[in-house]
């Protein structure tokens, strides 16, 4: 899990009462169940399709819904770097943090 796993965290700290991982390889459920997912469905394990699935678990569907399909060869990784730092400059990368200034800062070992 790389996106999904903050969507998760998200909806935990949001107090969601439930959380529902939807995933082809079951064993990321343990995983998932750190960052607050309370279920997990396997579509592979169901003769519907997952939203007839997950419209029955919650009696008509969910509140919210958010999906996080990972494809590394679509994804642009590189867009979503906007600083890098040395480690020594660690401070200055939490700075741009806090501040907001930033989606993500490289924080290199070398120096």
């Amino acid at each position: 899990m790389v996106l999904c796993d903050q969507a998760a965290e998200g909806a935990r700290i949001a107090s969601a009462s439930r959380i529902i991982g939807v995933d082809l390889n079951a064993k990321r459920f343990d995983e998932a169940k750190k960052f607050g997912v309370t279920e997990f469905v396997n579509p592979k394990d169901h003769d519907k399709p997952v939203h007839e699935v997950l419209a029955e678990m919650t009696i008509g569907g969910v509140d919210q819904s958010i999906e996080c399909t990972f494809i590394v060869k679509e994804l642009e990784l590189e867009k979503f770097i906007t600083h890098e730092v040395s480690f020594l400059e660690i401070n200055k990368a939490f700075e741009l943090m806090l501040r907001g200034e930033g989606l993500r800062c490289i924080i290199r070992m070398d120096a």
